[in-house]
C-alpha cells in the first residue's frame, strides 16, 4: 500500500492544526522528504475545519461528533481539490474500524502515522462504549462518512503529479469503505455492538414486522463484503441465484474454506480453479459418496440390478480434480458407518483486507438445489460464527484424507484427543437460557441443545424438515409440549414423509399437525413431480411469534439419529430478523402445503405397527439406516434419499 503513504503522512503527521485537533496535543513527528509536497494538505484542511466547525472535538472525554459532522458538511463547499481530497481521506480512513488495523499493518506507513490514525478510530469506539445512544450515533456517522467518501469526485488533474496515485488510492479506500460497511440495511435502525460497530439487529422486535415486509426481498437486511452486497438470508424461491451470490463473494476473496456434500456447479468449479491459479488458496472438504459414487456398495448393487453403468463424479468435480495444484487442497471425508456422510454445505471467505464472510445453509452446490428445492442460505460476518466454522473446517480436514484417484471407502477416524470444536459464545438467549450460535456433529452436543430449546417453548413449535425423523429424545420433548396443549406443526417433504411412520405416528396421535409439500418446481411452476422436487430445508422455530423467538436455520442438519450420530453436520441458532423471517416463511409454506391423505396416514400407521412388531413391542422411533442415494438425475417412482 505504498500509494497510501503520502496522503496519510500529510494528513495525520504533517498538519499540526488538523493533527492536534483530531487526536489532541502531541509532538508532531518530522515529515519524511517524500511527503514534503503534500505538507500543505493537512494544515490547509485543518484551518478550514477550524473556520467551519470551531474544532473537531475528539479531545473531549464526553466526545461530541459535531466536529466530524461539520467536516462532512463542509466537504461539498470545498473548492480546492487538495482540500477536498484530504477530507475524503479523513472520512474514508475512519469509516470502517473493522479492517482499519489490518490495512495499516499491510501498509508501509511510519509508526507515528499508524498510531495517530488508530487513535482517531479508538476515540470513536471508546465513545461508543460510553452509552448505547452514542454508539448508535457513531455507527450512523461512520456509515455517513463511508457513503460520502464514495460519492465525492476529485479532479486528479488539479493535483500535484506525485499526489495523484496517493489520493486516488484514498478515494478508492472510500469506495471500499462504503461497500464493505457492515451497517445492516433494514426497515428500522440497526442495533449496535460494543465498540460502536453495527451488527444484525437482534435487539429489534422483529415479531412486530408484518409478513409482507419480512418476505419482501427488497426489505431484507443486507451486508457487504468488498464490492459484493448480500442478503443475510437468501432463497432461490425469492429469485436469489445462490451460485451468483456465492461467486460474487468469492470474487472478493483471497482464500476460501469450503465444505460440501454434493456439487455440480461448473461456474463455482471454474471460480475455484481460477482463484487457485492466481495464488489464492482453496481448501475443500468433499463427501466420499459423491466424489467416489462408483465405489459405494449401494450404487454398485443398483447398477448391476438395472444393467446400467456405475455412477461417476459430476463434471464439476472432475474439473476440480483435473486442475489440482498447490493452491487447491482437496480432502475427502466419509462419515461413520455404512451411511455416514460429510453433509456440510458452507464456505468461509477471507478478503484481501482480512474481512471474513460465512455462507452456510441447506443448499447443496447443485442445479437441483437452485431449481427444484425449497432451500435457505445465510450470509454473515458474525465473529463468533466465523471463529467456529474456521475451527470446525480445520477439524474436518483432520478427519479427512487427501484426495487420490484410488481412494477407497474408509470411515473417518475419531480421536478423543481432538474433540469436535465448541462455540463458547452464549449470546443467543432464549427464555433466559444462553445457547451457542453454532453446534457441530457428530459427537457434539447438538441434540441436547435442540431438546433444551423444545423444552423451553411456551407458545408454538414449528418444524420444516426434509428428513422428518426426530430422535427419541426430540420426539419425547415434542410429546411433552403436546401434552401441555402447546401447538406443534410439521411440514415435511412429500417423498421422505412416507417412510417416517415409525417416527411420526406417535406424535400425530398426540395431536401434532402434519402437512406435506413438493418442491417449488411443482408448487410454484406446476411442473411434473420427480425425485428432484424437494422441500429440503432443515428448520425449527421456537415461539416464533414472540419477540425473543429462537430459530434453527441456515445449516445442514436433519433432526435424525443418522444426521446426529453418523454424519458431519452443522447446526445454527438465530434470533431477531432470522427467526421472524423464518416464521413468516413457514406460515407461507403452511398455506401452500397439503394435509396428509387418508392413504398416507394409513401407510404411516402400517409402518409404525410393523416397526413395533419387529422391535418386540418397543416403539421408540429410530431412523431406518439407508445408504445415501448417489444416482444422478430423476428416477420417477423412487423415493428420495435422506442424505441430502
Amino acid at each position: 500500500m505504498r500509494t497510501l503513504r503520502l496522503a496519510v503522512v500529510a494528513l495525520f503527521c504533517s498538519g499540526p492544526v488538523l493533527g492536534a485537533v483530531i487526536v489532541g496535543p502531541a509532538e508532531i513527528p518530522a515529515l519524511p522528504p517524500s511527503a514534503s509536497v503534500a505538507a500543505s494538505l493537512g494544515a490547509t484542511l485543518g484551518g478550514q475545519v477550524l473556520q467551519t466547525a470551531g474544532a473537531i472535538s475528539l479531545r473531549s472525554p464526553a466526545l461530541t461528533l459535531s466536529g466530524l459532522l461539520q467536516l462532512r458538511q463542509s466537504v461539498p463547499t470545498l473548492s480546492d481539490p487538495q482540500q477536498k481530497a484530504a477530507a475524503v481521506a479523513v472520512l474514508g480512513a475512519i469509516a470502517q474500524p473493522e479492517v482499519l488495523e489490518q490495512r495499516l499493518k499491510d501498509s508501509d506507513l511510519p509508526p507515528a502515522a499508524v498510531t495517530r490514525i488508530l487513535a482517531i478510530s479508538e476515540k470513536l469506539s471508546a465513545a461508543a462504549d460510553a452509552s448505547p445512544q452514542l454508539a448508535q450515533k457513531v455507527v450512523a456517522e461512520r456509515s455517513a462518512d463511508a457513503a460520502l467518501s464514495a460519492q465525492i469526485a476529485v479532479d486528479a488533474e488539479a493535483l500535484p503529479a506525485d499526489l495523484i496515485p496517493t489520493l486516488q488510492a484514498f478515494l478508492q479506500w472510500g469506495h471500499v469503505s462504503a461497500s464493505a460497511s457492515s451497517v445492516i440495511e433494514a426497515p428500522a435502525p440497526a442495533a449496535v455492538s460494543p465498540r460502536g460497530r453495527p451488527v444484525a439487529p437482534q435487539g429489534q422486535d422483529w415479531s412486530k414486522v408484518g409478513p409482507k415486509t419480512l418476505l419482501d426481498p427488497s426489505q431484507r437486511p443486507t451486508l457487504s463484503f468488498g464490492a459484493a452486497k448480500l442478503p443475510v438470508i437468501a432463497q432461490p424461491t425469492l429469485g436469489d441465484d445462490i451460485s451468483a451470490l456465492w461467486n460474487s463473494a468469492h470474487d472478493q476473496s483471497r482464500s476460501a474454506l469450503i465444505a460440501m456434500y454434493n456439487f455440480d456447479d461448473m461456474d463455482m468449479a471454474k471460480a475455484i480453479v481460477a482463484a487457485s491459479k492466481k495464488g489464492q488458496k482453496q481448501v475443500i472438504v468433499g463427501d466420499y459418496s459423491n466424489w467416489f459414487p462408483e465405489r459405494m456398495p449401494e450404487a454398485v448393487e443398483r447398477a448391476k440390478k438395472e444393467g446400467k453403468p456405475l455412477p461417476q463424479p459430476t463434471a464439476a468435480m472432475q474439473y476440480i480434480t483435473a486442475n489440482l495444484n498447490a493452491n487447491i487442497q482437496l480432502y475427502i471425508l466419509k462419515g461413520l458407518g455404512s451411511i455416514g456422510i460429510n453433509h456440510n454445505k458452507f464456505t468461509l471467505f477471507t478478503a484481501a483486507g482480512g474481512q471474513q464472510l460465512l455462507q452456510s445453509g441447506s443448499f447443496n452446490y447443485t442445479q437441483t438445489s437452485q431449481n427444484n428445492h425449497w432451500e435457505n442460505v445465510v450470509f454473515t460476518d458474525d465473529a463468533d460464527r466465523i471463529a467456529f466454522f474456521k475451527n470446525y473446517h480445520a477439524w474436518l480436514v483432520r478427519r479427512a484424507r487427501k484426495y487420490a484417484a484410488n481412494l477407497q471407502p474408509a470411515d473417518a477416524v475419531m480421536d478423543l484427543r481432538d474433540p469436535i470444536p465448541q462455540d463458547p459464545s452464549r449470546s443467543v438467549v432464549f427464555h433466559g437460557v444462553p445457547f451457542p450460535k453454532v453446534s457441530g456433529s457428530p459427537g457434539g452436543t447438538t441434540e441436547d441443545w435442540l431438546a433444551k430449546a423444545e423444552g423451553l417453548v411456551s407458545q408454538t413449535l414449528d418444524i420444516l424438515m426434509f428428513s422428518p425423523f426426530p430422535t427419541p429424545k426430540l420426539s419425547a420433548a415434542i410429546q411433552t409440549l403436546l401434552a401441555k396443549g402447546i401447538p406443534v406443526r410439521l411440514i415435511a417433504d412429500r417423498g421422505e414423509v412416507s417412510q417416517a411412520g415409525f417416527a411420526l405416528t406417535p406424535l400425530l396421535d398426540k395431536g401434532m399437525k402434519l402437512k406435506t409439500i413438493e418442491g417449488p418446481d411443482v408448487v410454484l411452476k406446476h411442473q411434473p413431480y420427480s425425485q428432484r422436487s424437494k422441500q429440503h430445508e432443515k428448520v425449527m422455530i421456537f415461539d416464533g411469534a414472540a419477540a425473543g423467538a429462537l430459530a434453527k436455520l441456515g445449516d445442514s442438519l436433519n433432526i435424525s439419529q443418522n444426521a446426529l450420530n453418523d454424519n458431519f453436520e452443522n447446526t445454527q441458532f438465530w434470533q431477531g430478523f432470522h427467526a421472524a423471517y423464518m416464521q413468516a416463511h413457514f406460515n407461507y409454506l403452511w398455506n401452500l402445503a397439503s394435509a396428509p391423505t387418508q392413504e398416507l396416514l394409513a401407510k404411516l400407521r402400517d409402518e409404525y405397527n410393523r416397526h413395533v412388531a419387529s422391535a418386540g413391542g418397543q416403539s421408540s422411533p429410530q431412523e431406518k439406516h439407508k445408504a445415501p442415494h448417489v444416482a444422478r438425475g430423476p428416477q420417477p417412482g423412487k423415493l428420495p434419499s435422506r442424505a441430502s
